[in-house]
C-alpha cells in the first residue's frame, strides 16, 4: 500500500477502504523548529481495537532547563527469526476511551506485553524462551484472540477495573530484549547460519510515544499509568521516566506485574550488550547513566525513579514464589547447557529447590527499597501464578486480608491508605509450591524462613563497633574506638567527632540528635568505680553536651514515651533513670544484675533488659537469660520482674529491638546469633547465626532497609544488615 507522505500522515483502512488523512501543522510544528521529522503511521480498526503500524522517525522529549531530548526509532517485528526471514510491519494496539464514565481519552493506560526474553543463541534460536514471535501475526488476523487471552485491566466488562474506558495502548511483543533494545544482533543456529533479531522493543516502544504524543497532546492528558507483565513489567519502568517527561502534568503511575530483576551477572552482560539497553536509560534522571545502570538491581532502579519523581507512584507485583521467574532465573545460570533447562518449558517444578530459594532470597531484597519509600509499594501475593494485571483471576487475588484490586485502586486514585501488601510466612499462607525436590512443598533456608544470613555491609574500617542507632531523620550513627561515625547505604563511613572516652549504647534523641553512653576517663574494666559515666546529646555535626550523668559506667540507653532515659550499667545490678530534661541519674530499679541492652514493648507496658553476665562485677563468665520489667501507674514504675527466656549457654546476650508485630529481638554476643522471643510465651526462634560477637541493634529507616536489623560486632568492626522480613515498632 502507498500513500502521500505528510509531515504527520495517518491512513485509515476500515471495511477495505484506504482513507488517506493527513493532519495539518501550523509552522509551529514544523521539523526545521521542533526537531521532529515526518511520522508516518497507518491504522486499520478491527474488532474495536485499531492497529497502528508505525514507520521510523524520532521523537523529541523536553526535559526543562532547555535540554531536549532527540531519539530516532526503527520499529521491528521479528516473524520467527531464521537465515531466511520474512519482514513484517511491527504494529501496536489502540483502543481509544470511553466518555460514558468520565474517563475519556484524558487516562492513558499504556500496557507491555510479556513473552519471555532471549539473549544468547541457546536461547534465541536454538531452544526459544521467548514465545511470542508469532502473537502479532495471530492478533493481525483475528483481533479476538486479544480479548480471549487479555483481561484483567483491559477489560472494559468488568465494572471493577480501576481502567475501565481509560484510553488503552498494548504494546505487543517481539524483540526478546524485554522492550529495552535498540539493536539488530546477529547470532548463528544450529548449522552455523547467521540470523538476526531484531532486538529492538524501546525503539517500538518510542514509535507509540510519539504517536501518542501527537493524538493525546500533554495538555490533555489527566492520569497515565504504565504498567507490563512478565517481560513487559521490565520494559514498563524501564521506559516509564520517557513517558513521565511528555506528560510532565499529568498524574504518572507506574506498575510492574511478575518481574522483580533477580538476574545473574553473566545476563546482564550478555543481554545488555546483543540489545544495547543501557544506552537507552533515561540518563537525565540523577544517579542514572550508562555505567550507574549497568551495575544497579531492579530495586536500586524502582528506589532511583521512585526518589526523582517523588510526585508519581510506584509498585510491584509477584508471587511469593512465581514459577516462571524462577526457571529464567535457572536458565540464566545454566545458559549454556541446554540440557538442564530446555525439558523444563519455563515450569518452576522442576527447578532445583537451591535455586528457588535463592530466587526468592533475591525478591525479597530487590523489594526492600519499596519499604523506605511512601510513593514506591510493594504486593506479594501466595503461590507461584506468573503474573496478574491481564488475567480475570486478578480481581479474586488477597494477601494480608487486601485484595489486590482494592490495592490498584488504591495506587491510581492516590489513597492514603496504599502500602506495602505480603503474604504471611507464618501458618505457609505464602502457599509454598510442590516441586520436584519437595512434593510436600518447598520449604526455603534463606530469606523466607530462618535462620538467614548476615550481610557485611561495612567492613575492614573499624576494629570495633559496639553502638549504633538512626536518628530522626533515618541517618545511621555508629561509635569506634572514641570516635561517632555516620554510615551510608553503601558501606562508606563518615567521621563525625573523635572527642569522646568510651562511647557505647546509642539512641535517638529530639529533633535530628542522639543520646550517647560514655564511659567517661575510666571504668569498671581499669578498676575504676567511679561514678564519672555521662550521657551526651550528640549532633550529626559532631557537636555535643553533656545530657547526663552520675552513672558508673552508662552500657545501653532507651528513651520513654515521657522523654525520660533509662540507662543500663553492665557491671553492676541497676538501671538508672535521667529526667526528661536532663540532669543527674537516679536509680530506677535495682533487681537484674549485668543489665545491658533495654527495649520498651511495642505497646508501652514492659521493658525487655538482656542479662550479659551472672552477676554483677563478674566479667569472666557470660549469661544467658532476658528479663521482663512490667510498668505501673502513669509514671511507668518498675513493677514485677519476670524471667522472660534463657537462650544459649554462655550466649553474653547484649544489644535488643522490638519489631512491629511486638517480638523482641537478641543479641547472643559470645554465640554469634541472633534471637526472636515471643514475649506471650517466651518461646525463641534462631532467626540468624554466624555473627560473631554481635552486639548492638536497631532497626532500619530512612533510605536503609526498614525490613533488616543493623547489627555491630564487637571485635572485628564488622556492621551487618539483616534481613528480618518485617519494620521495626515505633521508637518513642
Amino acid at each position: 500500500m502507498t500513500s502521500s507522505v505528510f509531515k504527520k500522515t495517518a491512513v485509515l483502512i476500515l471495511a477495505g477502504v484506504f482513507l488517506s488523512i493527513a493532519a495539518c501543522s501550523d509552522d509551529s510544528s514544523d521539523s526545521s523548529e521542533s526537531g521532529e521529522r515526518e511520522f508516518e503511521y497507518t491504522l486499520e480498526e478491527k474488532g474495536g481495537l485499531t492497529l497502528v503500524t508505525p514507520k521510523e522517525s524520532n521523537i523529541v522529549i523536553d526535559l526543562g532547563g532547555g535540554i531536549k531530548l532527540n531519539k530516532s526509532f526503527y520499529p521491528r517485528f521479528n516473524n520467527n527469526p531464521s537465515p531466511e526471514p520474512v519482514e513484517e510491519d511491527y504494529f501496536f494496539l489502540y483502543r481509544p476511551g470511553s466518555s460514558e464514565n468520565g474517563n475519556s481519552a484524558g487516562k492513558l493506560l499504556i500496557n507491555f506485553m510479556g513473552g519471555g526474553a532471549c539473549w544468547e543463541n541457546e536461547n534465541c534460536l536454538e531452544h526459544r524462551t521467548n514465545y511470542t514471535w508469532n502473537t502479532l501475526k495471530s492478533i493481525a488476523e483475528n483481533p479476538e484472540l486479544f480479548y480471549q487471552v487479555q483481561k484483567g485491566i483491559v477489560w472494559n466488562e468488568n465494572d471493577d477495573n480501576p481502567f475501565k474506558d481509560w484510553t488503552l495502548v498494548f504494546l505487543p511483543y517481539t524483540t526478546g530484549d524485554i522492550h529495552w533494545g535498540s539493536n539488530d544482533q546477529t547470532y548463528t543456529d544450529e548449522d552455523g547460519n547467521p540470523v538476526v533479531v531484531h532486538h529492538r522493543g524501546h525503539d517500538n516502544f518510542l514509535a507509540a510515544l510519539r504517536f501518542l504524543k501527537e493524538t493525546h497532546p500533554p495538555d490533555a492528558v489527566e492520569k497515565v499509568f504504565v504498567t507490563g507483565q512478565s517481560a513487559g513489567a521490565y520494559g514498563a519502568v524501564f521506559n516509564f521516566p520517557y513517558v513521565r517527561e511528555v506528560y510532565k502534568e499529568a498524574k504518572a503511575y507506574c506498575l510492574g506485574d511478575g518481574g522483580v530483576g533477580a538476574t545473574t551477572e553473566s545476563f546482564k552482560t550478555a543481554a545488555f550488550d546483543h540489545w544495547k539497553a543501557p544506552e537507552n536509560v533515561c540518563e537525565w534522571v540523577t544517579g542514572v547513566d550508562t555505567a550507574a545502570f549497568r551495575k544497579m538491581s531492579l530495586g536500586d532502579f524502582y528506589q532511583t525513579l521512585a526518589e526523582y519523581y517523588p510526585e508519581c507512584r510506584f509498585g510491584q507485583y509477584t508471587t511469593q514464589y512465581d514459577h516462571n521467574q524462577r526457571f529464567f532465573y535457572y536458565l540464566m545460570t545454566q545458559i549454556k547447557d541446554v540440557s538442564k533447562w530446555n525439558y523444563m518449558n519455563q515450569d518452576g517444578f522442576f527447578v532445583p529447590d537451591e535455586i528457588s530459594c535463592e530466587w526468592t532470597g533475591i525478591m525479597l531484597r530487590n523489594l526492600e527499597p519499596a519499604l523506605t519509600l511512601d510513593n514506591y509499594n510493594v504486593y506479594v501475593a501466595p503461590g507461584e501464578v506468573h503474573t496478574i494485571t491481564t488475567s480475570e483471576d486478578m480481581y479474586d487475588v488477597s494477601a494480608d486480608g487486601e485484595p489486590f484490586v482494592r490495592w490498584l485502586r488504591r495506587m491510581v486514585n492516590d489513597d492514603p491508605e496504599w502500602n506495602d501488601v505480603k503474604c504471611d510466612e507464618t501458618g505457609n499462607s505464602c502457599d509454598r509450591p510442590e516441586t520436584l525436590d519437595s512434593p510436600a512443598g518447598l520449604v526455603c533456608q534463606g530469606l523466607s524462613v530462618f535462620p538467614v544470613a548476615g550481610r557485611e555491609m561495612v567492613t575492614g574500617k573499624f576494629n570495633q563497633t559496639e553502638g549504633l542507632a538512626f536518628n530522626s531523620d533515618g541517618r545511621l550513627f555508629v561509635g569506634s574506638d572514641a570516635g561517632i561515625y555516620e554510615v551510608f547505604t553503601d558501606g562508606s563511613v563518615k567521621p563525625v567527632t573523635d572527642a569522646f572516652d568510651q562511647p557505647l549504647g546509642m539512641a535517638p534523641g529530639p529533633e535530628d540528635k542522639l543520646y550517647v553512653c560514655d564511659f567517661g576517663p575510666t571504668s569498671f574494666l581499669d578498676g575504676s568505680f567511679d561514678n564519672d559515666g555521662k550521657i551526651m546529646l550528640l549532633s550529626p555535626d559532631g557537636t555535643f553536651s553533656e545530657w547526663g550523668s552520675g552513672i558508673p559506667d552508662p552500657n545501653f540507653v532507651t528513651v520513654g514515651k515521657d522523654g525520660r532515659l533509662l540507662v543500663s550499667d553492665d557491671f553492676g545490678d541497676t538501671i538508672y533513670e535521667i529526667p526528661k530534661d536532663g540532669g543527674r541519674a537516679a536509680e530506677w530499679c535495682a533487681g537484674i544484675d549485668a543489665p545491658n541492652g533495654m527495649a520498651f514493648s511495642k505497646d508501652g507496658k514492659t521493658l525487655f533488659v538482656a542479662q550479659t553476665f551472672p552477676e554483677k562485677g563478674v566479667i569472666d563468665a557470660f549469661d544467658s537469660r532476658v528479663w521482663s520489667i512490667s510498668l505501673t501507674g502513669a509514671d511507668r514504675e518498675p513493677g514485677r520482674i519476670r524471667l522472660l527466656a534463657t537462650l544459649d549457654e554462655n550466649a553474653a546476650n547484649d544489644g535488643v529491638a522490638v519489631d512491629n508485630n511486638g517480638f523482641l529481638y537478641v543479641a547472643a554476643n559470645v554465640s554469634g546469633k541472633l534471637f526472636r522471643i515471643d514475649p506471650a510465651d517466651g518461646s525463641a526462634t534462631l532467626i540468624a547465626k554466624d555473627l560473631p560477637f554481635i552486639a548492638s541493634l536497631a532497626f532500619g529507616r530512612g533510605r536503609f532497609s526498614r525490613r533488616s536489623i543493623y547489627a555491630t560486632q564487637l571485635l572485628g568492626g564488622n556492621i551487618w544488615e539483616i534481613p528480618v522480613g518485617v519494620e521495626g515498632a515505633a521508637l518513642y
